[in-house]
This record gives structure tokens, sequence and C-alpha cells, in this order.
């Protein structure tokens, strides 16, 4: 249990570093998407 708890939690790190720099990437491309 606990290393399903410590994988999902890593699983979550990866995935905000993933929308960060795709919000960053598309941040630059699309200016109105990034102020929504």
């Amino acid at each position: 249990r606990a290393k399903t708890h410590y994988a999902r939690k890593m699983n979550v790190l990866v995935f905000k570093k993933k929308v960060k720099a795709y919000v960053s990437v598309s941040g630059t491309k699309i200016p109105k998407l990034h102020s929504v």
C-alpha cells in the first residue's frame, strides 16, 4: 500500500511538471490561453 501511494505521489509530481512545461510552452505561443 505504501509503495503504491509513493508511486502515485511521484506520478503526480511528474504530471505537474508536464503541465507546467505545457503551460509555459502554450503560454508563449498562445497568450490568450495563459491569461485564462
